[in-house]
């Protein structure tokens, strides 16, 4: 258990870390699956420890496997949560330079 504890330390400092040097970015997003089960929740709550928001936005995150189906997603955003116009250029920018070259695997 401790070893998990300590993980879990390790994990919110490197995540801080990280944080710390895009912050030249204006703002940064993440993609986590919707926070309804426990380690959807925990996951929600890591990074918004980490000084992340939970956005009331989302998509349908395509598949890269052929048999998978699409999934909804949600952003969290760091230092502040999105509006509306940040969210759309952000999902824009998602579907045109990430999804468009998606080549699925098996």
């Amino acid at each position: 258990m401790q070893q998990y504890l300590d993980c879990g330390v390790i994990h919110g400092k490197v995540t801080r870390a990280f944080v710390q040097q895009v912050i030249v970015i204006k703002i940064f997003n993440k993609t986590i699956k919707p926070p309804v089960g426990g380690i959807e929740k925990r996951r929600a709550s890591f990074y918004q420890r980490n000084g992340f928001s939970l956005n009331q936005w989302g998509y349908v995150q395509q598949t890269l496997a052929k048999r998978a189906k699409p999934s909804f997603t949600c952003i969290m955003s760091y230092p502040k949560p999105l509006q509306e116009q940040e969210y759309q250029t952000f999902k824009n920018w998602v579907f045109k330079h990430v999804y468009s070259n998606i080549r699925f695997f098996i």
